[in-house]
């Protein structure tokens, strides 16, 4: 029998197909892995569920990056546990820094699915692959940091104005723009060479990487990650505010809100309020609007007259536009908007008098421990001497410090409003035209608190009140998972708690209380019990030496002074009952299990706000080190949390 000649070239043709073909096969064929998939989720109708909330606060770039660890913690969490997903999140909600992480989450699916959804592990140049895995949250922090130093060009802004920050203080004068730069930088760490004077600009380049249309993308656009949870930014309106200079005017046009809970003209109070987002309908269609239960759908402005004359005293209703036109990035940026005081007459009257008034406490005795503390920042920096300087020769002539504070404040604005943006306001009847430009400004809702818990549980509280059918509410039970700057906790979230007896600066549900040592806000209780004591420790202790700035370098000579304090991440949960509080829509009854995640590193070390020309070095630096430690950490306490074993 003769045998055949085999031939191998069509068998081999067969394998280099094959391979060619196993990556997409894996990634759309037989071996495709079932994973959550955001466009999928648009069209699938859900059913009522649990209340679910997934908040981030302010604290700058130090929650955006660990708000990214929360959330991988949680997703992984949720594939550990089995019968939970990302669709069982019925409100998402965010402040300040909270903001440039959840607004990309929730707007970007690509960015959504890189968090939350493992992918294929390719090797030999992605022919091949082999398991999934999530994509390392230090590659996707690094990436964010180049994007946003390319993006962003807050440098330019004061450049233009530089001329007309010049500010006359007695017999002498300093540039207002240095002055602010130096805030920041004692702030913040890193300086920023100059003071931002739009922070809408500065908000929207920061976004712009991961949310290209964000300056013109509005809310009734469909959300394809996490269309059927509820959006929740938290803002505050501040009791005035510079507007446009008035014909005739040296100085802006100053306007002021009566408010609610003001009692007298140009009270300080600052008022919460914010924007809510969410799906009517598995179809998508979004409807959105304010949510302020002190003020209602409409407040009041009334303009005032400068010492001169100028300006008009007008008073107007206005209310927030009616119908869905609120973009998301002019709503981002006055959430997030950390230096508003700057824009509104009143805070700053009260900020300056607080700064001057230290000065002048700190000559009998010069104050050397705090000296000793701000030495660093002021070395080699001729304009806080000066600053220093001026002030103590003022102080030192018998003048009063509020004389000193009108001088300043005469200075201002200076070009310096725009970092409280423009509120979307507009008069409720008569003319369609506004009589100031802009109407009004927001600042931060950091201002009030930094949390959004207190706005995440009204509007929870409000949908079960008017029988949201989209939520189980019989039991009136939210849960609430929150990544909180530790930094910031001292500025009220004991006071979210019963503090009767304990801590005088914390007032009942109903009352006034100071927000720190400056301006007054309202009670900030929702709970009944007491602030809870059972906090456990899921980080190191860090007190690396930055890499990232030379001017981090200048701090270290402090950091034994503040680092004791500072003793690693930190996490407690329990389940709480809500008392009456108006001012946040809050009423009793309610209960929320909560579980709180607390970052705890100076801000000397982990930074607030960094310049553009330091993204890319500080996110690849630091930030980068951090979030895979955070997420580690977090995942095994959610993940009892998720089963209820905590």
């Amino acid at each position: 029998m003769k045998l055949q000649k085999f031939s191998f070239q069509p068998a081999w043709k067969c394998v280099v197909l094959l391979l060619l073909l196993l990556p997409f096969l894996a990634k759309g064929g037989m071996f495709r892995t079932r994973s959550h998939d955001p466009e999928e989720e648009s069209s699938t109708p859900l059913n009522a569920r649990q209340p679910f909330a997934f908040l981030v606060s302010g604290g700058g770039f130090r929650t955006t990056t660990i708000g990214m660890s929360m959330a991988r913690a949680l997703s992984q969490a949720f594939e550990e546990v089995g019968n939970k997903s990302w669709e069982d999140v019925t409100h998402v909600g965010c402040n300040s820094g909270g903001n440039w992480f959840l607004v990309p989450f929730v707007y970007n699916p690509s960015f959504f699915a890189e968090i939350t959804q493992k992918t294929d592990k390719h090797f030999f140049f992605g022919l091949f692959t082999m398991g999934q895995d999530y994509k390392p949250l230090k590659h996707m922090v690094r990436e964010m940091g180049q994007n946003y130093s390319q993006s962003a060009s807050a440098e330019a802004d004061l450049e233009e104005e530089s001329e007309t920050l010049k500010c006359h203080l007695g017999t002498s004068s300093f540039d207002m723009g240095d002055l602010i730069s130096l805030g920041v930088k004692m702030l913040n760490v890193v300086d920023f060479g100059s003071a931002i004077t739009d922070w809408r600009k500065y908000t929207d380049d920061i976004l712009r990487p991961l949310v290209p249309n964000v300056d013109s993308l509005t809310y009734r656009a469909p959300r394809k990650a996490l269309p059927h949870a509820t959006l929740i930014q938290q803002l505050a309106l501040q009791p005035d505010a510079w507007v446009d200079r008035p014909e005739g005017g040296t100085n802006n046009q100053r306007v002021y809100n009566p408010g609610a809970y003001s009692t007298y003209p140009y009270d300080p109070i600052n008022q919460p309020f914010s924007h809510v987002s969410k799906s009517q309908s598995a179809t998508g269609d979004v409807v959105d609007g304010f949510f302020s239960p002190l003020f209602g759908d409409s407040f009041v402005l009334q303009g005032v007259k400068d010492k001169n004359g100028a300006g008009s005293k007008r008073q107007v209703e206005v209310r927030f536009p009616p119908e869905s036109r609120t973009l998301v990035g002019q709503v981002s940026s006055l959430s997030s908007a950390a230096m508003g005081a700057l824009g509104s007459p009143t805070l700053m009257r009260i900020a300056l008098g607080e700064l001057i008034g230290s000065v002048k406490r700190c000559l009998p005795t010069l104050c050397t421990e705090e000296l000793a503390a701000l030495a660093p920042f002021l070395k080699g920096d001729l304009t806080a001497y000066e600053f220093v300087e001026i002030l103590l020769r003022e102080i030192n002539t018998g003048r009063d410090v509020p004389e000193i504070v009108e001088d300043v404040l005469d200075c201002l604005p200076n070009g310096l409003e725009g970092v409280a943006p423009a509120m979307p306001v507009e008069p409720t009847h008569g003319s369609s035209e506004p009589p100031w430009t802009p109407t009004f400004r927001g600042i931060d809702g950091g201002y009030i608190e930094n949390s959004v818990i207190h706005s995440t549980l009204g509007t929870f509280i409000q949908s079960c009140e008017v029988g949201d059918a989209s939520l189980l509410c019989e039991e009136k039970t939210i849960d609430i998972v929150l990544v909180d700057d530790g930094f910031l906790h001292a500025f009220g979230t004991e006071c979210f708690f019963d503090n009767s007896g304990i801590d005088n600066r914390c007032r009942p549900a109903g009352e006034r209380m100071k927000r720190h040592v400056f301006w007054d806000i309202p009670s900030l209780q929702i709970f009944q019990e007491r602030f809870p004591t059972n906090w456990t420790q899921y980080t190191k202790r860090r007190c690396w030496t930055p890499e990232y700035s030379t001017a981090a370098v200048q701090v270290q000579s402090i950091i034994s002074y503040i680092q004791e304090k500072f003793k690693g991440s930190r996490w407690t949960s329990g389940t709480f009952n809500t008392v009456d509080n108006e001012a946040f829509g809050v009423k009793a009854g309610y209960k929320v299990r909560l579980l709180i995640f607390e970052i705890n590193s100076p801000i000397t070390l982990n930074p607030i706000l960094v310049p553009p020309a330091e993204a890319k070095a500080t996110f690849t630096g630091f930030y980068s080190k951090i979030v895979e430690e955070q997420a580690d950490g977090m995942l095994p306490v959610i993940t009892k949390w998720l089963k209820g074993e905590i």
